[in-house]
């Protein structure tokens, strides 16, 4: 395994913490999804803002692409992509505009907290509610 910033091989422990951490964070993904390529869900709120506050259109979709830890002082940071959107105000946002982002079905909500596990994720906006998948970096 090579560090993405300086192509060089990581120690043999380190690759191994990587990829365990990032199991971590792909069970969690697929746990969101239920185990399934995508999932529909009702409603999306975004740090307790409904997504509709961004006016989509009806093929709208947002991809989040990023998280990066802030300066001693400053806030980190999430990088999200949105399409066909009338007020978004992206590509950066505090990662306490975004989350806990929820995505709701009937009464009950799946909830994501870790910004490393909403790396990844697509909402797609659909005529039967919001479609989510998740791409892997580099997709």
């Amino acid at each position: 395994m090579r560090r993405v910033d300086r192509r060089e091989v990581l120690p043999l422990e380190e690759a191994q913490r990587t990829a365990q951490w990032y199991e971590r964070v792909h069970s969690a993904q697929l746990a969101l999804l239920g185990g399934q390529s995508h999932r529909t869900f009702d409603k999306v709120t975004l740090a307790g803002t409904d997504i509709n506050a961004w006016e989509p259109r009806p093929d709208a979709s947002m991809h989040v692409l990023q998280y990066l830890r802030g300066a001693a002082g400053q806030s980190d940071i999430i990088s999200v992509q949105g399409y066909n959107f009338e007020k978004f105000l992206g590509p950066e946002f505090p990662v306490s505009e975004i989350l806990p982002l929820q995505l709701g079905t009937g009464s009950g909500a799946a909830v994501i907290n870790d910004p490393w596990v909403a790396v990844g994720l697509v909402i797609s906006i659909d005529p039967n509610g919001y479609v989510v998948t998740f791409q892997a970096p580099g997709q």
